[in-house]
């Protein structure tokens, strides 16, 4: 399934329609349970993202006022590890 819906796809999870990958600390907040991986998987899930975060936009979003806030805490707070495109 593929959607733009945050809500719509911990649903579907939520509805054991498939799996997400999610930050750690949403699991618990969205009442999830992490998935436990068999032996012979184990190997291939090792390639699964595990610590990045990406703020995508249209162009002409980025200075509008409430897209710009949250652009610019991020960049603050995280900081910056990746040229903005």
């Amino acid at each position: 399934m593929r959607s733009d819906s945050l809500l719509l796809q911990l649903a579907m999870v939520k509805s054991n329609v498939g799996i997400a990958l999610i930050p750690e600390p949403s699991v618990a907040h969205d009442g999830l349970v992490p998935l436990k991986v068999g032996a012979a998987l184990r190997a291939s899930t090792a390639e699964w993202p595990t610590d990045e975060l990406f703020l995508v936009t249209h162009r002409a979003l980025r200075d509008v006022p409430r897209v710009r806030v949250v652009w610019d805490l991020l960049v603050e707070r995280v900081g910056r590890r990746a040229p903005l495109r």
